[in-house]
């Protein structure tokens, strides 16, 4: 009975060792992170700053044909984007983020009497995990990130009025999202001043709301049906190189 006794013991004396031990390498490690200089994480800062992109659609549409006959090409994706990047840092290597950025997708080849452009408007809430390469006073991360990306506005404005038979011809999209995945690389200063270059892939597709010609707006019973099942449906998704610059406060 008082070998069993004995035994009974020894939990509590372990247990107290253990916390002695996680104490002083608590202790220690603390003292070695002040030691090397260490700052507080970003928890709670916000992020706000410019962003300028440039990327390429997966799907080409013929616009024109020239009388050599080059096919030249308009894409609902990629194109030059510029805007605005806003987020928020949850936890140190969390944060929630936003672009909020104009873009605009032209001919593959400049046409010297006729012009085309696809322009819309991106949200796009993306939350990115920090993976941190360097982490002192300057942070240098990788930051993968996934999202939902809102689109507004998405305009075809075709104008070939210079063209014999040719008119003025705008497609008006309906509104539209899709999923977004991103990865970029980031150098933070010690002020605070961070520098942003990475990759974007998005999928979208638009829907046609309304047909202008030369002004007028076409009903849609009026469109041959295979014309119509041709342009209702437009894929604007695409990969955006991009690059930004923001600050932490």
């Amino acid at each position: 009975m008082s070998h069993n006794h004995s035994n009974s013991n020894f939990p509590d004396y372990t247990m107290n060792r253990n916390y002695i031990v996680f104490i002083a390498v608590l202790l220690f490690s603390c003292h070695f992170v002040n030691a090397q200089g260490l700052e507080p994480g970003d928890e709670g800062k916000i992020r706000a700053g410019l962003r300028l992109g440039v990327g390429a659609g997966f799907d080409n549409q013929t616009i024109f044909t020239t009388y050599d006959g080059i096919d030249i090409h308009l894409s609902a994706g990629g194109g030059v984007a510029i805007g605005a990047n806003i987020g928020y840092r949850l936890f140190d290597q969390l944060e929630l983020c936003s672009d909020l950025v104009y873009q605009i997708s032209l001919l593959d080849q400049p046409v010297s009497n006729a012009s085309a452009k696809f322009t819309r408007f991106v949200f796009s809430p993306v939350a990115k995990y920090l993976l941190f390469l360097k982490k002192d006073k300057s942070r240098i991360s990788i930051n993968p990130g996934f999202g939902w990306g809102f689109y507004s506005s998405g305009t075809t404005d075709i104008n070939a009025s210079d063209i014999p038979n040719g008119g003025h011809f705008i497609y008006e999209y309906k509104n539209a999202s899709g999923p977004v995945v991103c990865a970029e690389f980031e150098f933070c200063t010690r002020k605070k001043l961070a520098f942003t270059g990475g990759l974007k892939y998005y999928s979208v597709e638009y829907t046609l709301d309304k047909l202008k010609i030369d002004g007028t707006t076409i009903p849609f019973n009026m469109i041959y049906q295979q014309d119509l099942k041709r342009i209702s449906k437009v894929d604007g998704s695409g990969i955006d190189m991009y690059i930004g610059i923001s600050w932490l406060f």
